[in-house]
């Protein structure tokens, strides 16, 4: 089981995921098996982040 830490970083966060799912690879990805067809209004890359991290949201009722 991995140890965490006291404190994490939130920009520290940010940039590991950003250097595993690089914009430029995202957008790259998505030419190539064919999202992307004409860039117009959604941005693979904003669809990638809303999506991955959306998926927690509903867990939580209030």
């Amino acid at each position: 089981m991995a140890l965490i830490p006291g404190k994490i970083n939130p920009r520290e966060i940010e940039k590991v995921l950003n250097k595993m799912f690089s914009p430029e690879w995202l957008r790259e990805t998505a030419a190539k098996v064919g999202y992307v067809q004409r860039n117009r209004k959604i941005d693979p890359v904003t669809f990638f982040w809303v999506l991955v991290l959306g998926f927690g949201v509903g867990l939580q009722r209030t």
